[in-house]
């Protein structure tokens, strides 16, 4: 992003994968991340914040109402797979309802330069009852992320 930034981007979109950390939350259901909570990471290097607010532009709100986008909040972290049960607690009880690695670090880069950026979630795993569970059909999820891109593609920037 720092690259793209220096070469004139002045407006960035993530999708990627997420976990859910609510049973209410099921896979395959894609989510616009209105803020996420930053627990490690890149993010200390650009916001001393914890919680970091998207900053989407016009166009990233057509696509959240084209794409049906539901509006989530995500903890974000560099060490997959060891959040433990009360770290869990700890960010629903602050909102969460899904956990990644990006977004936190995106939207406090974004935020530092002050450009337009907006993250989409498309959840995959799951980390309920104190149990991670792998997805089920990981092709069906690349088909979906990857018709997700499609739509961004499709959509007129001006």
């Amino acid at each position: 992003m720092e690259e793209l930034r220096a070469l004139g981007v002045r407006s960035f979109i993530f999708a990627g994968f997420a976990g859910s950390l609510l049973p209410e939350v099921k896979t395959g259901e894609a989510y616009f991340v209105k803020e996420a909570i930053a627990s490690v990471g890149c993010a200390a290097f650009y916001s001393p914040q914890q919680k970091i607010k998207e900053s989407a532009n016009l166009i990233h709100y057509h696509l959240i109402e084209m794409l049906q986008l539901k509006e989530t909040v995500c903890c974000s972290t560099d060490a997959p797979y060891r959040e433990t049960t009360s770290l869990i607690d700890k960010y629903r009880q602050q909102g969460a309802m899904h956990v990644d690695m990006e977004c936190a670090a995106i939207y406090a880069f974004s935020q530092f330069y002050n450009i337009k950026t907006m993250c989409i979630l498309l959840t995959a795993d799951s980390f309920n009852n104190n149990k991670w569970q792998m997805p089920t059909n990981v092709k069906q999820l690349h088909r979906q992320l990857k018709q997700i891109v499609l739509d961004i593609l499709s959509v007129k920037y001006e």
